[in-house]
């Protein structure tokens, strides 16, 4: 049985967030973004880990939150960084040392990921079709 486990923090139609534990510590994260046909990961480990580490890190990642994603997956793509947590900032109220935010799920009613090209423009918030008219706009202009 493998020492990591995952704790969602984020998820929104194309991309999740999760803590990386071993043995009830935080010892980095993951950020997960869901194109098309591939998949992006970018891990910031918070201790030096060894290259075995991170590859049992990675396949834990692909077997148990890639794989169960309602996405194709043709290819993974991951970063792996070491660093340190400096804060986490938002508008709404300052983020007190060893306090965890409570960060809203963006997801539909079912809890499954969406892939953007079975979105129809009603499901669009003002937000996405602002970004769909921008894309448009720079198609017309090549």
């Amino acid at each position: 049985m493998s020492p990591y486990v995952f704790m969602r923090q984020f998820r929104t139609a194309s991309s999740e967030g999760y803590a990386i534990m071993e043995h009830d510590l935080r010892i980095g994260r993951v950020d997960l973004h869901f194109a098309t046909e591939k998949v992006y990961a970018t891990i910031v480990l918070e201790r030096e880990m060894t290259e075995n580490e991170v590859a049992a890190i990675i396949d834990e990642i692909d077997n148990n939150l890639v794989a169960s994603a309602t996405v194709k997956r043709e290819d993974l793509n991951v970063w792996v960084y070491t660093g340190t947590e400096m804060g986490f900032f938002t508008d709404e109220e300052p983020y007190l040392d060893g306090e965890e935010p409570e960060l809203e799920d963006d997801l539909d009613e079912e809890d499954e990921l969406v892939d953007d090209e079975d979105l129809d423009e009603e499901d669009l918030d003002e937000d996405d079709l602002d970004d769909e008219d921008l894309d448009e706009d720079e198609e017309d202009l090549r």
